[in-house]
């Protein structure tokens, strides 16, 4: 055998339980490491019950104010005017903003003569905040 394979040696790490200070340290360690352990599948269980509150039990009717709420809402979020319901961050995004607009810009469009006051009033009210919001934040 040459000498270079004899000097080389090797580490042997003794994982048996002592009684005395190793056996405590053994036993702080993997306490500490169970704790760790357990805290996280609390965050994951407290993440589940927080989703399963947002959701409504049952879908919420649909009429056409709420489909002009529901597009006014994202818009607000793509000006970064309101944060992201998922991430809780407010993000920019003028190119999602303005086809929103551009969106409720076709229905009122497309709708005219088909609405009732009420929901012409809510459209236009939309239209107006939408579009004067939108110059603000991209400072035309």
């Amino acid at each position: 055998m040459p000498e270079e394979e004899k000097d080389r040696g090797f580490i042997v790490k003794d994982r048996r339980i002592f009684k005395g200070e190793k056996d405590t340290e053994f036993k702080e360690e993997k306490k500490a490491k169970e704790e760790k352990i357990e805290e996280k599948k609390e965050a994951k269980e407290e993440k589940k019950r927080e989703e399963k509150k947002e959701r409504p039990k049952e879908p919420i009717k649909i009429d056409f104010p709420m489909f002009i709420a529901s597009l006014h809402q994202a818009t607000l979020i793509n000006l970064g005017l309101i944060p992201e319901p998922e991430s809780g961050k407010n993000k920019k995004d003028l190119i999602l903003a303005q086809q929103n607009i551009d969106i409720l810009s076709m229905l009122q469009e497309k709708t005219k003569g088909n609405l009732t006051e009420q929901e012409k009033k809510i459209l236009d009210d939309s239209l107006y905040e939408l579009r004067m919001l939108f110059i603000k934040v991209k400072g035309i």
